[in-house]
């Protein structure tokens, strides 16, 4: 558990232009390719890029990773910084994830509609294997 004078250490240590920086020099292409090679979360927010910040501020501070301490700094920074400033986070992670929503697959097809559009004509040995593939007769 992070104890205070460690979180109030980091504090007056933090480079807080460092950390209001926008990543990836506000690109949200390179924002989008980040998440999606890196694998970091489906979902980008603002927040979370300022944690990335966060994150490389306190470990340069204290010379080691710490993720709870990162979370806690980040959440209070985030707190506190200027609403103008914290919606350039959120619209560089909005245009991120429009970014990595439109490449991929449509979510709206089913297995069911997936199998309707197999075109290649299924060759079957039984009734019910041909009721499956090629639908039921009436």
């Amino acid at each position: 558990m992070a104890r205070r004078q460690d979180i109030q250490y980091i504090l007056t240590n933090i480079d807080i232009d460092a950390v209001q920086n926008l990543p990836f020099n506000n690109d949200a292409q390179s924002v989008a390719a980040f998440a999606r090679n890196r694998r970091i979360q489906r979902i980008i927010t603002g927040r979370s890029l300022m944690e990335r910040n966060v994150k490389r501020e306190v470990t340069r501070i204290l010379r080691s990773q710490n993720r709870y301490l990162t979370s806690i700094i980040t959440l209070r920074l985030w707190r506190n910084c200027p609403n103008l400033r914290r919606q350039e986070f959120i619209r560089l992670a909005h245009a991120a994830n429009s970014i990595n929503r439109a490449m991929l697959p449509p979510r709206t097809m089913g297995f069911g509609n997936l199998m309707v559009s197999i075109n290649i004509p299924q060759e079957t040995r039984t009734e019910f294997e041909s009721n499956l593939f090629h639908g039921v007769e009436f």
